[in-house]
């Protein structure tokens, strides 16, 4: 799971894409499989309808192969996910395999932390490393671990986990102390990856506060106590600790923006580069039909990094709407049964497709269609 999901980009090459190759391979023989066809079906639709973009964005010169690129990618994620499962599913759940994930974030979380406190290690790291965007990762204040890179997509992936580390303590897989380890290393060494997985920590735990209300009132109020208190204990720690660390302009950056409600969100700026980005969409004929085929690694202005607004811009309304539709269907067809864990992953991955092109791409959909994949080949009935 940590060259599949981190997919580590190595002087030898990305690790991910061998380990890639072994378990699509393994998952092949599940496409014979009739109760995931209509799944599969929907898959191939939505590589059409990027097939679509992928000629419209020619027709305006602004050629891009990246809407191809990820859904062909989710197919893919998905066939691994049965590869997964044909290896390991005699051994392993799928509570097993939400463990294992856990374990490979905290393992990339904790050698983020040690960077931060031991340069020295962040350069050994970096030094079996390429280097990949636009960002210097052996030096600044952005980490990225052993990770192929950082930012918005590795931060959403430290939610998820911590959704995953909550999942597994309510159903007994983990203890309270190893509940409170994992998050105290999300929280910690999220402020050195991205602002977005932090907003998108308090969504899981609010999912979980919401949950807990509808089953039992007073084990609701216990974890939003819990949940408060510690909050209350660590807030003025984690101040200090960043303040003396990095200034108090780091601290602003990354937490502090939000002690002024509503006015530090405004002056912050992402909020409004956001609902900025998500007004970029087709307003003329013919391409609020066609759209103009632009779906990022290309030209185009006004720029946007919204998933949903370069959906519509690539392929249009229409076929952006049944795009999404398609994989709507896929989710429900794929967890039925276990809509408790892939609810909250779905839904944190449908609010970070807003900022960016996170539900189709990133560390936390590789982990989302890998972990469906294997769901989907426990429940049949012939294994």
């Amino acid at each position: 799971m940590l060259l599949l999901v981190l997919n580590p980009y190595t002087v030898v090459g990305p690790l991910g894409y061998y380990a890639a190759t072994v378990f699509t391979f393994l998952g092949i023989v599940f496409l014979k499989e009739k109760k995931l066809q209509t799944m599969l079906l929907c898959f191939l639709i939505c590589v059409i309808i990027s097939v679509f973009g992928v000629i419209i964005s020619y027709f305006n010169n602004i050629t891009q192969f990246e809407h191809l690129k990820v859904s062909l990618s989710i197919l893919l994620y998905y066939i691994i996910g049965f590869g997964l499962f044909s290896m390991y599913g005699k051994r392993f759940k799928l509570d097993e395999i939400l463990l294992i994930s856990l374990l490979v974030v905290v393992l990339n979380s904790i050698i983020i932390l040690v960077q931060v406190e031991v340069p020295s290690f962040r350069g050994s790291i970096e030094s079996f490393f390429v280097p990949s965007g636009n960002i210097d990762w052996a030096d600044g204040l952005r980490y990225r671990g052993i990770a192929s890179g950082g930012g918005a997509s590795l931060s959403l992936l430290s939610a998820v986990a911590c959704y995953i580390s909550l999942y597994l303590y309510s159903i007994k897989k983990i203890n309270m102390v190893f509940l409170v380890f994992t998050n105290l290393i999300f929280l910690f060494s999220i402020f050195f990856i991205g602002r977005t997985g932090l907003l998108l920590i308090f969504i899981s735990y609010t999912l979980v506060f919401f949950k807990l209300a509808t089953t039992n009132v007073k084990r609701a109020v216990l974890f939003l106590i819990t949940f408060l208190f510690f909050i209350i204990l660590l807030f003025d720690f984690i101040e200090t600790f960043l303040v003396d660390q990095y200034g108090e302009e780091f601290f602003r950056y990354t937490l502090g923006f939000m002690l002024d409600g509503r006015d530090g969100f405004e002056k912050e700026g992402t909020v409004g580069v956001l609902a900025e980005f998500l007004t970029v969409v087709p307003k003329q004929f013919p391409e609020i039909i066609t759209g103009y085929g632009f779906y990022g690694g290309s030209d185009f202005y006004p720029w946007t990094d919204s998933g949903y607004s370069r959906m519509f811009l690539s392929v249009g309304y229409l076929l952006g709407i049944f795009f999404y539709f398609c994989i709507f269907y896929i989710f429900i067809k794929s967890s039925r049964g276990s809509l408790i864990i892939f609810l909250p992953l779905f839904a944190m991955l449908l609010v970070a497709e807003a900022k960016e092109g996170m539900l189709l791409s990133g560390y936390a959909s590789r982990l989302f269609f890998i972990l469906m994949g294997f769901y989907v080949c426990q429940k049949l009935p012939t294994k």
